[in-house]
């Protein structure tokens, strides 16, 4: 038996695809190969990814192994939906993991993950047995608020569950006014019990008053969970501190909160400030590009390019879009992305990005 191989670039095929694991890679591999005279279809790593077809050329064409790739990749894509789908509430690491388990269990959701620095879920699935209104529907009903569609603003920061009534300032700093109050007020009770004689009403008030601030953020993350099947850490904690109160021993609660509040704080700042890094890339790229046509030049929306579009970069100009420098040789500042203190010269086929 002869063999021969083709390599397709995968964008080409997939133009949704983000990375070279999706899914849905596997499923046209698995596709690929039930065609009489295809043997073996592979990925090969690179920028970018290759898709590698090996047939038999006794069997079948070339053109028709590059016929029926193309073919199968443009039924995927009409098919099968790749979205990122941003929301605007505080998510840690167990939140994530178990939004993204829900994500997975709709019907016709073919995969999902969630970014909680980022705000987004992205998710692919068969727009014949799921649509995207029906997946926030979802979020929505987890606690999870749909953010707008447009570009996020710099600087945003993560109100955790401050109410809603609250002006704007207020509601930034929300998380931290919580574990100050929880940590002062068990402070000023335990000192006080401990040191200065504090009648036991007066150190209990100052231990509630912990109670209420240290418990609140887990609690209104931690609750409606329970009550829609998620079980974590917070749950845990809510446990333990209500069973410290129950044995009388109030402080040992009231630090407990306080610690656990203190570690979501530090959970909202970093959640904070890896957003506003993000936010701050995102801000740098330019929302035109200088596509050429023929002889043509004319400026578009990057979101209006497509994978083979040519562009040109004029001196001093940011780059718009990642991609393969083609013509001409320059010094690109490439240290948002890549931390390079210096700009780096590119020439005709190096990579570059945004």
């Amino acid at each position: 038996m002869s063999e021969k191989s083709i390599e397709l670039d995968i964008p080409l095929l997939l133009p949704e695809i983000e990375h070279q694991h999706d899914h849905c890679l596997a499923d046209l591999q698995s596709t690929l190969i039930h065609h009489k005279g295809i043997y073996r279809a592979h990925i090969k790593e690179g920028q970018p990814p290759r898709l590698c077809i090996h047939y038999d050329p006794n069997l079948i064409s070339l053109a028709a192994v590059e016929r029926i790739a193309r073919d199968t990749g443009h039924a995927f894509t009409q098919r099968y939906r790749h979205e990122r789908i941003p929301f605007n509430t505080p998510l840690s690491a167990d939140a994530a993991d178990i939004l993204k388990q829900s994500l997975e269990k709709l019907p016709g959701m073919l995969h999902a993950s969630v970014n909680a620095a980022a705000g987004l879920a992205f998710v692919a699935y068969d727009i014949e047995a799921l649509d995207r209104e029906t997946i926030k529907k979802l979020m929505h009903q987890q606690g999870y608020a749909d953010a707008s569609t447009e570009k996020t603003k710099a600087h945003e920061h993560d109100h955790g569950s401050a109410p809603a009534f609250l002006p704007h300032a207020l509601q930034a700093i929300w998380t931290y006014i919580l574990v100050s109050l929880a940590g002062i007020s068990f402070l000023i009770g335990w000192i006080g019990e401990t040191f200065f004689g504090m009648q036991e009403n007066i150190a209990l008030f100052f231990y509630l008053v912990s109670y209420l601030a240290g418990g609140f953020d887990i609690a209104t993350h931690a609750i409606p969970g329970l009550f829609k099947g998620r079980f974590d850490t917070d749950i845990l904690m809510l446990a333990a501190a209500a069973g410290a109160a129950l044995l009388g021993q109030w402080a040992e609660g009231a630090f407990l909160l306080f610690l656990f509040s203190l570690g979501h704080a530090g959970e909202h700042y970093a959640l904070d400030h890896a957003r506003n890094a993000v936010n701050a890339l995102a801000d740098l790229m330019p929302d035109t590009a200088k596509r050429r046509h023929g002889n043509d030049i004319e400026e578009v929306a990057v979101d209006q390019l497509a994978i083979g579009d040519v562009i040109v970069v004029p001196p001093g100009e940011r780059l718009p879009v990642d991609g393969k420098v083609i013509q001409g040789i320059s010094a690109i500042d490439q240290s948002p992305i890549t931390g390079e203190s210096a700009p780096v010269t590119k020439s005709p086929e190096d990579n570059v990005f945004a």
